[in-house]
């Protein structure tokens, strides 16, 4: 099955390697974790299944009693875009 690793920390947008074996999985975590390719935001690193389809950010708002869920968000930059 086809990865997906990801610097955990904030990378702006750009912490994110699709490798396509695992040769290339092990490679990527390496850049991550030990080339630092992302700073800091590699030192955990994230491994996840690679799902296809669209993908949605969700945030809410809760008081402790009551969680307001906002409205849906995608992110469409590519990898290369400032």
């Amino acid at each position: 099955d086809r990865q997906v690793v990801k610097a955990s920390g904030l990378a702006a947008g750009k912490g994110v390697l699709l490798p396509t074996n695992k040769a290339d999985t092990i490679a990527a975590v390496k850049e991550i974790m030990s080339d630092k390719a992302f700073g800091n935001a590699g030192d955990i690193c994230v491994i996840e299944s690679f799902l296809v389809g669209p993908e949605a950010s969700c945030l809410a708002f809760c008081d402790g009693k009551t969680a307001r869920l906002m409205p849906a968000a995608q992110d469409h930059k590519r990898a290369l875009d400032d």
